[in-house]
C-alpha cells in the first residue's frame, strides 16, 4: 500500500509541476523522429517508475520473504532478473508500442479497430 501511495503521488506531482512537458522537451531535444521520442518518452517514465519501485521490491524480497523462508532469490539473481525484465520491457512493450503508434497514425478514427 505505500509502494501504490508513493507511486501515486509522485504521479500527481509530476503532473501539477508539468514533468509530462518537460519530459517531452527533453524528448524532442534528443530526436527529431515521431517513433523514438516515443519511445525516449516512456523509456525514461518506464526507468523512473522502475527505480521508485526498487526499494519495495527488495524490502519485500530480502526482508519480508526471508522472514517467513520463503526466499530463495539471491543478490545476483535479483539484479539479474531487473536487468532482463527491463529488457524484455523494451523489446516487447516498446515494439507493442511503436504498433499501436503506427496504427493510430495510420487508421486514423479506425485505429481501434487495427489494435484490438
Amino acid at each position: 500500500m505505500i509502494s501504490s501511495t508513493l507511486m501515486f503521488l509522485a504521479l500527481i506531482i509530476v503532473l501539477f509541476a508539468n514533468g509530462f512537458a518537460w519530459l517531452d522537451t527533453i524528448a524532442r531535444s534528443l530526436s527529431s523522429s515521431l517513433y523514438l521520442r516515443t519511445l525516449i518518452f516512456f523509456g525514461i517514465l518506464g526507468v523512473a517508475s522502475t527505480l521508485l519501485s526498487i526499494p519495495f521490491e527488495i524490502y519485500s524480497t530480502f526482508v519480508v520473504e526471508e522472514k517467513f523462508e520463503f526466499n530463495k532469490t539471491t543478490k545476483r539473481t535479483f539484479i539479474l532478473d531487473k536487468v532482463k525484465g527491463l529488457f524484455l520491457g523494451l523489446i516487447l512493450g516498446g515494439g507493442i508500442l511503436l504498433f499501436i503508434q503506427w496504427a493510430y497514425l495510420k487508421g486514423g478514427h479506425a485505429f481501434w479497430i487495427i489494435t484490438i
